[in-house]
């Protein structure tokens, strides 16, 4: 159907993998012999690790864009999987087309055939 709707479907939020955020902290709080469920008590060797790592914009900018490519991709794939299939619909028309025509042919053959031999 010729409309002017765009075909590509509307990009969702869906979730997809995201890269970890990079950041200079380190992944687990330097082992100290303290036991891990006592709260930190002012102690500054824990302490940067507890907190939620803050992105800089620069680090912002960069996953934005990361999962901006993602996005693109996936909505790249999804488009040529419908251009494949609209394809094959087209292909499949064809083909039957013929078929129907080839059996119009071979009926109109027969009932000739019938008409002499009666």
């Amino acid at each position: 159907p010729a409309t002017n709707a765009p075909t590509d479907p509307p990009a969702t939020n869906a979730p997809t993998e995201k890269p970890a955020p990079a950041t200079n902290a380190p992944t687990d709080p330097p082992a100290t012999n303290a036991p891990t469920n006592v709260p930190p008590t002012n102690a500054p060797t824990n302490a940067p690790a507890t907190k939620t790592p803050t992105l800089s914009r620069r680090e912002k900018k960069k996953l934005e864009k990361l999962k901006r490519r993602e996005q693109r991709r996936i909505r790249k794939a999804l488009r040529r999987e419908r251009i494949k299939a609209r394809r094959a619909a087209r292909l499949a028309k064809k083909r039957a087309r013929k078929a129907a025509r080839l059996a119009r042919r071979k009926a109109r053959r027969e009932a000739r055939k019938a008409a002499r031999a009666a």
